[in-house]
């Protein structure tokens, strides 16, 4: 499965990560030459990057992650219990183990915080590419 990595997307995405302060300029050029850069040199360790699909790929995963692990410049908002209760009835599939026993609410809350978070995310991206 190819993710979406148009240059409106990877620019979106790295805006939204210049507002969160994870990196220091809001400019695409900042990360491509950072690829040029890592392209050009054997890495000291952790898998190496042979094409800008790799990499990027990579960087906005990292992004992502980021924002949903929790940043500094992050501006959270509030989920409540509510929120949390009906994703997990409107997902219970999500949340059945292997022979049709499902994990109680307790045990899939912090999943399902990150779960909303990462769509908040998704939402940040979305209105960058809209321009607002």
């Amino acid at each position: 499965m190819r993710i979406d990595l148009s240059k409106e997307r990877i620019e979106a995405e790295y805006k939204v990560a210049y507002k969160l302060g994870l990196v220091k300029s809001p400019e695409l050029k900042e990360a491509l030459k950072h690829f040029e850069y890592v392209k050009g040199h054997t890495p000291f360790y952790g898998a190496t990057v042979n094409d800008r699909y790799a990499y990027f790929l990579n960087l906005l995963t990292f992004f992502r992650l980021k924002y949903v692990e929790g940043c500094a410049n992050c501006d959270y908002r509030k989920i409540t219990d509510e929120e949390v209760e009906n994703y997990f009835e409107s997902n219970r599939d999500l949340f059945t183990r292997y022979f049709g026993e499902s994990f109680t609410l307790e045990e899939v809350e912090s999943v399902i915080r990150k779960r909303i978070r990462e769509e908040d995310y998704e939402k940040l991206v979305r209105k960058q590419l809209e321009g607002k």
